[in-house]
């Protein structure tokens, strides 16, 4: 949401497989921007009464607290990416992303062809 309709959000703990998906969204007109990660961001889901929150304390930055919330389950060694995709989901007309052949009104599939032009590349 952050992004608005026209770019979906990127998270991830590995520069290259950002890179890779990033090329791959750009071939395809979906496109992604990589929103950063950080220690400051996980403190939003600290809890006193649990482990962590599934959910940040404030209504800001909801998509980051989303992603540092995945990043607690997964081995700091192991490249792995988030896409944001809720801005881009649903298309309000036939031009989204400057691609009318791409997404007509309605819900788009948005990283459909992303991860499949990702997985022809691997």
């Amino acid at each position: 949401i952050a992004l608005g309709t026209h770019k979906a959000g990127l998270f991830s703990n590995n520069d290259k497989l950002s890179k890779r998906l990033e090329n791959s969204g750009y071939i395809t007109g979906e496109n992604v921007w990589r929103l950063p990660l950080g220690r400051i961001y996980d403190k939003e889901i600290d809890s006193q009464r649990a482990d962590m929150k599934n959910i940040g304390s404030t209504i800001f930055g909801g998509s980051i607290q989303a992603a540092q919330f995945l990043k607690r389950f997964i081995n700091d060694n192991i490249p792995w990416a988030h896409l944001d995709i809720a801005g881009v989901t649903w298309s309000m007309k036939n031009t989204q992303n400057g691609f009318s052949e791409l997404h007509a009104q309605g819900a788009t599939a948005f990283g459909v062809r992303l991860i499949d032009q990702f997985l022809k590349n691997k």
